[in-house]
């Protein structure tokens, strides 16, 4: 009777498993940004950038932060994808809420009004749709 070599069912850890581990680390701790605020339950009293407390204002910018992260996610695997140039639209509006909340300009009825996001989606999307059949191509921005 001959024996056979029989295969290992293990498998080693390569560089590629790392970055996998760390691409799934990151996700994790993306989604956790919304929840940063539980992390420090004694946070000072009072409010900061407009928020009537820190544990508002972590709230408010984990969520705006982690959705910024996910949009910017999102444009870079479009690469040569035809609706790519669609996709700056939401990074560029959650960039600009971003920079609202860091700016103080929260209860701005000018900066953080419906009007203005509403233009600037209408602007951003008329220059965006441009600048695609300008370029006449297939990949995208």
């Amino acid at each position: 009777m001959q024996l056979e070599k029989t295969k290992s069912k293990t498998k080693t850890w390569t560089k590629t498993s790392t970055k996998h581990l760390w691409v799934a680390v990151g996700i994790i701790l993306v989604s956790l940004l919304p929840y940063l605020h539980n992390l420090f339950p004694n946070l000072p009293e009072g409010g900061v950038l407009g928020y009537s407390s820190w544990n508002a204002f972590l709230w408010s910018t984990g969520m705006y932060l982690s959705i910024h992260i996910a949009w910017l996610i999102a444009y870079k695997l479009a690469i040569g994808k035809p609706y790519r140039f669609a996709l700056l639209i939401p990074v560029f509006l959650s960039l600009y809420q971003l920079v609202i909340i860091f700016t103080n300009q929260k209860s701005s009825a000018v900066l953080n009004g419906i009007s203005i996001k509403l233009g600037l989606v209408v602007i951003l999307s008329i220059l965006l749709i441009i600048n695609f059949f300008k370029n006449n191509t297939n990949e995208g921005i």
